[in-house]
């Protein structure tokens, strides 16, 4: 377990302004701000349960994360709508866990969950609410299958990245601004090991 305090000078943040007929982002200097949290993470196998089980473990590392910066209008700047308020893409807390099953001969076979929390991606000025992307949750799978023990010097890593494929969702307030998917992306590669 871990503690940490930051203290910004001068941040640079995204805002939105609202432009002739759309909204748009720029970029200021808030006057100061912090950052602080705690970051707790384990690691346990589960060779109790048997000798089937040895080779299989679970990581997690999980965070909670307070910030504020304080913004006040100068000559010049658009005045914001909440002169105080989280970090801009600081996210309240994180969560990373990673279910590891590795075999000498086989390889390894690894899930890896990420959560991250609802999170300010640019302040509001003029009366208009903060920007802010909504938590989501993506899980990836690795196979690395070393091909040693058959007699060549090769890895073959076989992985599929977002397989959750939660949407991407922007909101200012009940509106919706911005919304998509990635996609799933699938990856296949060799290593040649040459000791």
């Amino acid at each position: 377990m871990s503690f940490f305090y930051k203290s910004l000078d001068q941040p640079i943040e995204p805002n939105i302004i609202q432009g002739a007929s759309d909204l748009r982002k720029s970029f200021e200097n808030a006057d100061t701000g912090w950052v602080r949290g705690i970051e707790m993470e384990g690691r346990k196998d589960f060779g109790f349960m048997g000798a089937p089980f040895k080779n299989l473990s679970l990581s997690v590392n999980a965070a909670h994360i307070d910030s504020q910066v304080t913004v006040t209008t100068k000559k010049g700047q658009a005045p914001p709508t909440n002169p105080k308020h989280a970090l801009p893409d600081q996210a309240p807390y994180v969560v990373n866990a990673i279910l590891d099953y590795t075999h000498p001969d086989w390889g390894t076979v690894r899930l890896i969950y990420n959560n991250i929390g609802e999170r300010i991606n640019a302040a509001g000025t003029f009366g208009l609410p903060d920007l802010n992307e909504e938590s989501r949750h993506s899980l990836d799978m690795v196979f690395l299958v070393p091909l040693k023990h058959l007699g060549y010097p090769f890895t073959i890593k076989l992985g599929a990245e977002n397989m959750l494929n939660d949407r991407i969702l922007f909101k200012e307030g009940d509106q919706i601004q911005d919304e998509y998917k990635k996609g799933i992306k699938v990856v296949i590669g060799f290593t040649y090991d040459y000791n």
